[in-house]
């Protein structure tokens, strides 16, 4: 079983089927997944702006593979952040070389500055086929961006990384919590 604390993946999809479902059936409960995704985007992009003096409004940034094509799902969600945080969102790969960290640690794609980056790609070696991904990578995560997820939160989602630590020949859960009692 992965435990996958991350994805949005098909929420404007789901939320918009919903709709479909509770016209066949009243009972079918609402669906807010559009609304809770921009309410935690707009969440971070409000504590970057409180925390940082920003250089206008920042934008926001979903990193994207090259090759995805959930594009009508993740614009439904890119709209509603956009929306709630008055900015604009901003579908960018690893290899834009238009992203870049300037010496005070902003973020920045095409000269704006980035508040919030969430991560759609990035959780399997095959999306950095080479080092300049990983560089890539290794700058928006040292960069004062919110990232959603951080690099450590989305490897602990992984389905290799959670099948690793429940490995009960390797013991990874007893050791780092300590006690064999504790691990079960």
């Amino acid at each position: 079983v992965e435990l996958n604390t991350f994805s949005c993946s098909m929420a404007a999809h789901s939320e918009h089927l919903t709709g479909l479902y509770q016209s066949i059936d009243n009972r079918v409960p609402d669906n807010g997944a559009i609304t809770g995704f921009a309410t935690a985007i707009k969440a971070a992009h409000d504590w970057y702006c409180n925390r940082y003096t920003t250089s206008g409004n920042p934008v926001l940034v979903m990193m994207v593979d090259a090759r995805e094509r959930n594009v009508f799902d993740q614009n439904a969600m890119m709209d509603a952040a956009a929306a709630s945080c008055n900015t604009s969102f901003h579908r960018v790969t690893l290899d834009d070389a238009a992203l870049h960290v300037d010496g005070a640690g902003v973020l920045r794609w095409r000269g704006a500055e980035v508040s919030v980056v969430y991560w759609r790609t990035g959780y399997d070696p095959s999306h950095y086929p080479e080092e300049r991904f990983w560089a890539q990578r290794r700058a928006v995560e040292a960069s004062r961006a919110c990232c959603c997820p951080c690099v450590g939160g989305q490897l602990a989602g992984m389905k290799a990384v959670q099948q690793r630590l429940a490995d009960k020949k390797l013991g990874l859960v007893e050791h780092l919590l300590g006690n064999p009692v504790d691990a079960e």
